[in-house]
């Protein structure tokens, strides 16, 4: 099974948050009037950064194999941000 390949972005358009990637083909949309705006940003952000969170969990996979923690820990850091998990 493979998935559109990352990176994808987020953006507010009127009352919904857009997931695209990077060739701005439409991903998805998450409208605010079920949730709430700031629980609509969090959820568009946390699946944008599905892509990088995957590399990060198959990182770790390799450093078990391999024994490159730096990478996987870089890796898993910046998904984490990128989701929200870890701020800005």
């Amino acid at each position: 099974m493979s998935a559109t390949p990352g990176p994808w972005d987020v953006r507010k358009v009127s009352v919904t948050w857009v997931l695209r990637d990077k060739k701005t083909y439409l991903l998805g949309e998450i409208y605010t009037s079920s949730v709430g705006d700031e629980e609509a940003e969090a959820n568009a952000r946390l699946i944008a950064a599905a892509p990088e969170l995957a590399e990060a969990c198959l990182a770790l996979i390799r450093w078990q194999q391999d024994g490159d923690l730096a990478e996987a820990m870089d890796m898993a850091e910046t998904a984490l941000r990128k989701a929200g998990a870890l701020g800005e």
